[in-house]
């Protein structure tokens, strides 16, 4: 009897537990039957792509043979996808419906799942909003002027700036936070990582258990980078001595911060490729004209890989030394803290000090006739 009694027992252990490993990803998609999913990763350098098939019951599951934690999207075919983190220690469990996707979309695990749900929402509106706003502002009767093109980046600047907050409220969690300060729309990032460098720092110290996750990594040694252009860039602040750099210009030639002394110097540093350093570009260009018959030395240099001839349509100046910086010294440059944003402008003593730096517009004139004064 006993014995029976042990069988029945096992029995009704056996029938109770899953057969089946756990995935760390399974769900059910209502209506969706017969259907594929896209599983991608997000960040890093793993390229993980799967297609997943939803079953006559409307289920799914991902067991991979090995799981790699980090970031993932799930995709329909419609191109409709939901982001989640998978950490290989939390499954996760989806209960949606096929045709609605990613809305309304039920997520079981960790708490975070449904803050990323929120950040893309937000990341989505954020994109919209830039799109409509410069498509407001870009009219047939817009002209690409100096003030017109910083009204415009100011617009662009401030609409950011209003989903930033939006987002730090939504983001609880640090790797959600971490996943927030990845936003991009196209080459824009909603937190660009110089600027808003404290916040990376913040996030960053709050990291430190989930350094296997391959994407937190990777934040960690931009984080660490980023923190060492600013201790360089700490000593190029204005009252310091202009150390010496070595700065590669056109036709192999090249051009020693030394070689400056004895004389008032501006250095100015642009990427014409970038639309906020076109804005600056132009507007210094114009108002370096009243300083034509100053003692002032101005070299200003290009940093990215178009001609040197290319002004957009304005013409060259004589008192003004052009050089086409080559991009390996520009990389240098930034590591040393000198370009750590651009456009970026230096404004020397005849001692070789730094008498203001990254000065643009009223202040720059102000600190031009200031200067020369002296």
């Amino acid at each position: 009897m006993l014995r029976y009694l042990s069988i029945l027992l096992l029995l009704s252990l056996w029938a109770c537990s899953d057969p089946t490993p756990q995935a760390p990803l399974y769900g059910t998609f209502w209506g969706g039957e017969g259907s594929r999913l896209i599983l991608r990763s997000v960040h890093g350098a793993k390229a993980v792509s799967d297609t997943l098939l939803i079953d006559h019951q409307g289920n799914f599951l991902w067991q991979p043979d090995t799981l790699l934690p980090g970031f993932y999207q799930l995709e329909k075919q419609s191109g409709k996808q939901l982001s989640f983190l998978l950490t290989g220690t939390a499954p996760i469990q989806i209960d949606a419906q096929y045709l609605t996707f990613p809305e309304q979309c039920q997520t079981s695990g960790p708490s975070y799942c449904r803050e990323l749900k929120t950040i893309d929402e937000l990341s989505a509106h954020w994109q919209q909003a830039l799109l409509s706003t410069s498509r407001s502002l870009r009219d047939s009767a817009w002209q690409p002027t100096p003030a017109n093109t910083h009204a415009l980046q100011l617009q662009l600047d401030s609409v950011t700036t209003h989903f930033q907050q939006q987002v730090l409220e939504a983001a609880d969690h640090p790797l959600v936070r971490l996943y927030a300060l990845l936003q991009k729309s196209g080459q824009r990032p909603l937190f660009h990582p110089w600027e808003q460098r404290q916040h990376y720092f913040a996030v960053d110290s709050q990291l430190r258990d989930y350094l296997y996750i391959e994407e937190v990594a990777l934040f960690h040694q931009n984080t660490r980078e980023l923190l060492q252009r600013e201790q360089k860039a700490q000593t190029l602040e204005a009252g310091q001595t202009l150390p010496e750099l070595l700065l590669t210009i056109d036709q192999g030639d090249s051009l020693l911060t030394s070689h400056l002394r004895g004389q008032t110097a501006l250095l100015l540093f642009f990427n014409r490729q970038d639309a906020r350093s076109r804005a600056h570009y132009k507007e210094s260009h114009e108002m370096l004209q009243d300083f034509r018959r100053s003692p002032l030395h101005i070299h200003l240099f290009h940093t990215d890989s178009l001609p040197p001839n290319q002004l957009y349509d304005l013409r060259p100046l004589p008192q003004v030394h052009y050089h086409q910086l080559s991009p390996e010294r520009s990389t240098q440059l930034l590591q040393e803290g000198l370009l750590v944003q651009q456009p970026a402008s230096l404004l020397l003593t005849a001692e070789g000090r730094i008498a203001a730096r990254n000065l643009w517009g009223a202040d720059l004139r102000l600190g031009l006739e200031q200067l020369l004064q002296k």
